[in-house]
């Protein structure tokens, strides 16, 4: 994983150099299976965090197989078998997509 997120790096350097306009398809760099207790995953997380003078770097998904394989089963979206935190992973990261792409949130109506 730390080798294929090194050439995931070089790659992304090599396109610095290209226009604008031809990289502006990468909007987020997006951490998914993560678990921040694994040295492996701090250690990919470190590149992808120099990584992210290229592309931004959104906030990591965490490795949950259980809630994810629910959904898969059960054919529903991760949000309507998640948990509040799983919930809130998602909602940061389409905040997140929602600011890179210059779209503002709505408020929540209650």
């Amino acid at each position: 994983m730390v080798e294929v997120s090194k050439d995931y790096l070089r790659t992304l350097r090599a396109l610095r150099f290209l226009s604008p306009e031809v990289v502006t398809f990468i909007r987020l760099l997006i951490p998914t299976k993560y678990d921040g207790r694994t040295a492996q995953d701090k250690k990919v997380r470190l590149l992808l965090e120099e990584a992210a003078a290229i592309a931004p770097l959104a906030p990591a998904l965490s490795y949950r197989p259980g809630p994810y394989k629910e959904a898969i089963d059960r054919a529903l979206p991760i949000h309507a078998v998640g948990d509040e935190r799983l919930l809130g992973e998602i909602r940061a990261l389409a905040e997140a997509f929602l600011s890179q792409a210059g779209v503002r949130a709505q408020e929540e109506v209650v």
